[in-house]
């Protein structure tokens, strides 16, 4: 008997700490943001300011397109990153590691923001592939452990995550340009897929995903980061 305890207290222990993430469709209800989700999303705050500061040395028309194709990369990483967090995170260690985990490499890659369409443009491809790697495979964890009912809608979303790993990766070997056009078609492709997606299937419901008010804060929150980075880079541009 006393050797069995500790093994048990172990056992829950990893149980409570590591435990798999939560099924499509186990939906917490009444959730709010937590301290760790707007830790989270501060750290968006410095990977934005990055490329407003790039935006507010060219304030031009060339520069607002490179701003926005940087940014639509960076909004897809916010995206994946939260919707994983709200239908599948938990309050265990498991979620806290792979959260501080993504932070830790959201903060290299703010290193290279400023200079993503120019000389750190590899730098920044390679880490944001690290970044979508670490994103594929908390997907597919949720995939291997799905109910043959959402089995085929995440499988192709685990392809889309896939695809896009192989893009990006590929992206950092290729000159400025032809880059920057590679990253412009893949945040076009997001975004016309999700759409299209949502209108073949009737809405995020298919997903698991019931709109709760804190995913609506998220994006509410995302939005005000968003566009005061704009207005504080576009303003210091202006007055140099």
């Amino acid at each position: 008997m006393t050797e069995s305890q500790p093994t048990s207290t172990i056992t829950q222990f990893r149980r409570y700490f590591w435990q798999p993430p939560r099924a499509h469709g186990e939906i917490i209800e009444d959730r709010s943001v937590s301290f760790l989700e707007l830790f989270y999303d501060l750290v968006y705050v410095v990977v934005i300011a990055r490329a407003a500061h790039h935006l507010a040395e060219h304030v031009s028309w060339r520069g607002a397109i490179e701003f926005a194709v940087v940014f639509g990369l960076i909004w897809i990483a916010w995206l994946n990153g939260t919707l994983y967090h709200d239908l599948h995170g938990r309050t265990d260690g498991r979620t806290r590691t792979f959260v501080f985990t993504q932070m830790a490499i959201l903060a290299l890659l703010a290193v290279f923001t400023a200079g993503a369409t120019g000389e750190d443009g590899t730098a920044f491809a390679l880490t944001y592939t690290a970044f979508l790697l670490v994103l594929t495979w908390l997907w597919y964890t949720v995939h291997r452990q799905d109910a043959d009912e959402w089995r085929t809608m995440t499988t192709r979303y685990l392809f889309g995550m896939v695809v896009s790993v192989i893009v990006i990766a590929a992206s950092a070997f290729m000159d400025d340009d032809l880059r920057l056009i590679v990253w412009g078609l893949f945040v076009i492709g997001w975004i016309g897929g999700t759409i299209l997606v949502q209108v073949m299937t009737g809405g995020m419901a298919n997903f698991g995903l019931d709109i709760e008010d804190s995913l609506i804060e998220r994006f509410g929150l995302f939005t005000i980061i968003v566009l005061g980075e704009v207005v504080v880079g576009v303003v210091d541009g202006m007055s140099d």
